[in-house]
């Protein structure tokens, strides 16, 4: 009997970021050397929420983005507004006190130098491969085509940061060199999030940030004393003043995955009923289910009903599946029932930094076991990073040998 791996979505998934997790899988199923076949479960499209009447119930509903949480340490914290604002780092370098930029006579300006290298990304075919092979996506405009790496750093250079730190006492500096590297990779997780594509975990994250180093001419590691400190302060002051005016496309990014969530508690059996018409058409397979957020919790409620033969493993990554249990919020399984003994074997992965993740073999008895993460990202990144962790692949690797 083949082995397939069934990946079902959760909050907020629509079809072209479907896609593109979907491609990160079997990217991973072929380094890693799994032996199964990927096979799609995309709910989002077909019972997942909609705005019905077109988003008039929502004030000023035209207008900006929201921000991200408050991290709690100085290299999160500059992720966290990078993730909002890529170019903030510029805006902060430029604002930094330097002694005046000297030039060297017969030696090119080091800014002039930089500055057109920063430019030459634009068409980087070794940074198109890159993000490629990571299966990382720019996002995707109203057509649901697949934004350019050119238009990337377009709307970087025409930011307000990169304006300003272009002729501060800092510029052409490593510090400066650094930036610059970190507001490419930003505005790529950037848009990884908000068309609710997986992100790169910290270690993939500052690897692919020291590539862009590299193809920039090399530079300083990490973000520098001289940075450090106000980072915090101007997180909070950021998340703070911002708020208000950008609740119109806060609402964009946020409704499909919040809306999911009050949807399938209203109304669940139409996204269960989904998923288990796709388990029924595997049925020559024997199936492990991976299932992400709120996409753990309708398969740990759709086979406590009923589990198929076929159905062999069920894998959770970022549910809520464990909390709510316990707080009696699952339809189909009472507060404190065991899971019944056909339930399949459930193997649950959690990461402390992502505060939807849960522990579920403390409140659900029988064949279940957790496995902690460490993304280093700050949430909303370490939410969708799993798929992107060395340790997480490694672990299911051995799970689906077990299957």
């Amino acid at each position: 009997m083949t082995k397939t791996l069934l990946f079902v979505h959760g909050t907020g998934v629509r079809g072209p970021a479907y896609a593109v997790t979907c491609a990160l899988i079997e990217r991973q199923i072929k380094k890693f050397e799994l032996n199964v076949k990927l096979e799609s479960c995309l709910w989002g499209d077909t019972a997942g929420a909609k705005l019905n009447a077109g988003g008039k119930s929502i004030p000023d509903y035209a207008e900006a983005r929201g921000p991200a949480a408050l991290p709690d340490d100085d290299q999160a914290a500059l992720w966290s507004l990078l993730l909002q604002d890529p170019a903030f780092e510029l805006r902060l370098l430029a604002e930094l006190p330097a002694p005046p930029r000297m030039r060297v006579p017969n030696q090119r300006d080091p800014a002039e130098a930089l500055l057109e290298q920063f430019v030459l990304l634009r068409h980087s075919d070794a940074l198109n491969t890159l993000l490629a092979d990571l299966n990382l996506t720019l996002g995707f405009d109203d057509a649901g085509e697949a934004r350019s790496l050119d238009q990337l750093i377009d709307s970087l250079t025409t930011s307000t940061g990169y304006q300003q730190c272009r002729t501060c006492g800092l510029a052409g500096s490593l510090q400066h060199q650094g930036a610059l590297a970190r507001a490419v990779v930003a505005s790529v997780q950037r848009a990884a999030l908000d068309s609710g594509s997986p992100v790169l975990d910290r270690a993939g994250r500052d690897e692919l940030v020291d590539e862009v180093k590299d193809m920039l001419g090399s530079g300083a590691r990490g973000i520098g004393a001289l940075l450090a400190a106000p980072l915090r302060g101007l997180a909070l002051n950021l998340t703070t003043s911002h708020v208000r005016r950008q609740r119109g496309a806060l609402t964009d990014s946020a409704f499909p995955a919040a809306g999911d969530i009050l949807l399938y508690q209203a109304r669940g059996q139409g996204i269960r009923d989904f998923i288990g018409r796709r388990i029924d058409q595997l049925k020559a397979k024997e199936v492990i289910i991976l299932a992400h957020s709120l996409g753990g919790i309708a398969c740990v409620e759709l086979l406590a009903q009923h589990t198929p033969g076929h159905v062999k493993r069920l894998v959770t990554f970022g549910s809520q599946a464990p909390f709510f249990h316990e707080l009696g919020a699952l339809v189909t399984i009472e507060p404190g029932d065991s899971l019944p003994a056909h339930f399949p074997s459930w193997s649950n992965f959690y990461d402390l930094n992502d505060p939807l993740s849960y522990i579920a073999s403390k409140v659900f008895s029988g064949d279940v076991s957790d496995y902690r993460v460490e993304s280093g990202e700050s949430f909303p990144a370490s939410h969708s990073a799993y798929l992107h962790s060395t340790p997480f692949w490694q672990q299911l690797k051995a799970l689906l040998h077990d299957a």
